[in-house]
């Protein structure tokens, strides 16, 4: 008793659809979840890794949660994620077997991960250093790929490229100049009021105004009476110092005031370069960054680029013979990859017939076909070019004939 209870738990944890039947009544929701451990399933590591589902301590957790009221939720490893990423995973994970359920073993695609199963941890280990020297190959593939362009292209790219690098080159970009450059332009756009207000606090401070008393002249006469009056009220006396040291202040703001005076004179020759400059800068950033620091990350990335198209043909006469010692390398691991899984075909096709024989099906024949196939761009294997992926050269399909 339960077992369809069972099943359709499993069922909707694979990925079924999870209507609002499902929720007992009187609850506002339903939790199903499921724990697989894979500490003893290396096998499927890889198809998890192409899903981007990696194991937490060599398990995973499958959970849906159906709510009578709002979302559904399916979560993996606690992460909520798509139905269809849960429906992928459920795949790898569980075969239901019964009259009209979909099975894994009928789908061609996963015979090759059924008979390397069998494999040993050597079996593994080679299976993954062929998988490390297809990804090298295909790499060292598509840098040749990409050199191997129409030449007129090329040459519009290094001209291009040069043509960027330079006009970068000769700006002589500063990091923070535009900020001085904004500053020193309000300056001399300004330079005439600054000039008047300069002057006019200098004349008022130092020189004086109509009547010929200036702020220092006054100070100087108010220090005076005070210091005078000290001897009758010692009171006076704080008063008397922080009018000399006030002297003093303005005394140093006049030089300074006068220093300023002088150096603030309108320019237009200065205001026009600074203005051409900024110009310049805009031009830039609208072309090749948003910042004089990008816009020199820029020119080294172009640089590089314009390096390594000055030099393809050296590049590829590199990657030619970085190829073929890959294309050596590999057509050896996975030729002797090949040779186990023959091995292991033979072996489980008598075992799995002799399976057959105890059940009744003494005329069934099984059949394990280990195939590759030819691709004219392929690796070279035994005098031919077979197609090659991370699994190796191998096409595997199980076939059953249950009768005569």
């Amino acid at each position: 008793a339960g077992k369809s209870i069972v099943i359709d738990a499993i069922n909707v944890l694979l990925g079924e659809r999870a209507g609002t039947d499902l929720v007992r009544t009187g609850t506002p929701r339903a939790v199903l979840q499921a724990v697989f451990d894979l500490r003893d399933a290396a096998h499927l590591l890889p198809a998890l890794a192409e899903l981007g589902v990696e194991p937490e301590d060599g398990l995973i957790i499958l959970s849906r949660e159906m709510a009578r009221e709002g979302r559904n939720l399916a979560r993996l490893n606690g992460r909520t994620c798509p139905v269809s990423v849960i429906r992928q995973v459920g795949d790898l994970l569980v075969d239901l077997h019964g009259q009209h359920e979909h099975q894994s073993l009928l789908r061609e695609e996963h015979h090759l991960a059924f008979l390397d199963a069998l494999g040993d941890a050597a079996f593994h280990e080679l299976r993954g250093e062929v998988a490390a020297l297809a990804r090298r190959r295909s790499a060292l593939l598509r840098e040749l790929e990409a050199l191997q362009t129409d030449e007129r292209e090329r040459l519009r790219q290094l001209d291009l490229l040069t043509f960027q690098v330079q006009e970068i080159d000769r700006a002589a970009l500063i990091p923070g100049e535009e900020d001085e450059l904004a500053a020193e332009r309000l300056r001399l756009a300004n330079a005439e009021k600054l000039h008047a207000a300069a002057t006019a606090a200098y004349t008022l401070l130092y020189e004086g105004g109509e009547d010929g008393r200036s702020v220092l002249d006054a100070l100087g006469d108010a220090e005076l009476q005070l210091s005078g009056l000290t001897r009758f009220d010692e009171a006076l006396e704080p008063l008397a110092r922080a009018l000399e040291s006030a002297t003093v202040l303005i005394s140093d703001a006049c030089r300074e005031l006068a220093d300023y005076r002088d150096r603030t004179l309108f320019d237009p020759e200065r205001l026009e370069e600074v203005e051409e400059r900024l110009a310049q800068l805009n031009t830039l950033k609208r072309k090749y960054g948003e910042s004089i620091p990008a816009i020199l990350e820029y020119a080294e990335a172009q640089r590089t680029e314009l390096h390594r198209l000055a030099h393809s043909e050296e590049r590829k006469d590199e990657l030619a013979a970085e190829i073929a010692l890959a294309d050596k390398r590999l057509a050896d691991r996975a030729a002797l990859l090949s040779g186990l899984r023959a091995a292991m075909a033979d072996r489980l096709a008598a075992e799995v017939q002799g399976e057959l024989a105890q059940l009744g099906m003494p005329k069934a024949i099984f059949t394990i076909h280990l195939a590759r196939l030819p691709q004219e761009d392929g690796l070279p294997v035994a005098g031919e070019r077979v197609a090659v992926t991370s699994q190796g050269i191998d096409v595997v399909a199980f076939h059953i004939s249950a009768n005569p």
